[in-house]
């Protein structure tokens, strides 16, 4: 029952399916408005339900897309708060980036443990009429009965916990809830269909029924179940370690690698800056090896020309002196 269940708190939930079923239960009676909840404890059950269904933030994949605020925020916190979408989803995600390496159901059980202490969870609620006729709400919870204000269903104005009642019952569309204290006068309320008051009485029975089991110690197949569930967490838990230790291994692997490349890659613009500056070097030696050796053969003819001279003068000299 969706009530039996709200009524015993998230921690109280031992299996992963009944876990996910009352996690979707409870989400969207929030997003209707069904449960009340204020604008920044929406965000940061927004960031669970990123969690749940994503995992770790990861700025490689992520995109806009994945924050859809109509689904993750009641529509009263979107309209009473003059934010673009793309502030809404800036808050999140700072909070989402706070639930790193949370595992699903961690994240289910967080966000549940978040959303039973808001003020309307856990309670369903039924209009009745008082004997002057002026409209209430009845509002039925693990604790007990409560009588609201027909424009409030946050402050109750009467309480009943279930310790003090003695006996509930109905006749056609009055109801009647009788105290242990006998001083004190029977509370009586109608409703517009006597079909309700067979549904808040079912309502009382099962909360009240809760109320006495929890009080009471754990059967021994309900230890066992916890024992298992306690168990199947634990090899999740070591299984996510396992996953968290090889993930870092090839974080740490990839960037070792990375920086053999660099490394490599400034080698070889290294080894490309000495063999640019070979190439260089040896153009300006052949061109100073060819500077040279035309200095060297300007010289040999300039040798030859003055020899030549030398012989001329002599074969002058020569003939003057006959």
């Amino acid at each position: 029952a969706v009530v039996s269940t709200q009524s015993t708190g998230g921690h109280n939930l031992i299996q992963d399916t009944t876990l996910r079923l009352f996690y979707m239960e409870v989400r969207e009676q929030i997003l209707s408005d069904d449960i009340y909840c204020p604008p920044e404890t929406s965000v940061l059950l927004a960031s669970y339900i990123c969690q749940e269904k994503y995992g770790d933030f990861d700025p490689e994949i992520y995109h806009s897309l994945m924050i859809d605020i109509d689904y993750l925020l009641p529509a009263r916190v979107i309209t009473q708060h003059r934010l673009r979408r793309s502030q809404w989803e800036e808050k999140i995600v700072d909070c989402w980036l706070e639930h790193k390496d949370q595992l699903r159901e961690e994240s289910m059980l967080s966000y549940l443990k978040i959303a039973q202490d808001l003020d309307m969870y856990g309670i369903n609620y039924f209009e009745i009429y008082n004997r002057k006729g002026s409209k209430l709400w009845l509002g039925i919870d693990a604790l007990g009965i409560n009588i609201y204000h027909h424009n409030d269903k946050l402050a109750p104005n009467i309480g009943f916990p279930w310790s003090e009642i003695n006996n509930i019952s109905y006749s056609d569309k009055r109801f009647t809830i009788t105290t242990v204290n006998s001083k004190t006068a029977d509370f009586i309320f109608t409703v517009e269909k006597a079909r309700t008051n067979k549904s808040i009485l079912d309502l009382c029975i099962r909360n009240h029924e809760l109320y006495i089991r929890r009080r009471k110690p754990d059967t021994a197949e309900m230890q066992q179940m916890r024992m298992q569930a306690l168990s199947d967490r634990r090899e999740k838990c070591q299984e996510r370690n396992r996953l968290k230790k090889e993930r870092e291994a090839r974080i740490a692997a990839e960037h070792h690698q990375r920086v053999l490349e660099q490394k490599l890659m400034a080698v070889e613009q290294e080894q490309q800056a000495a063999k640019k500056a070979l190439l260089v070097y040896q153009a300006k030696s052949t061109e100073l090896e060819r500077k040279i050796q035309e200095s060297e053969a300007q010289s040999r003819r300039m040798e030859e020309l003055r020899a030549a001279a030398e012989e001329e003068m002599n074969k002058l000299e020569g003939e003057l002196s006959m």
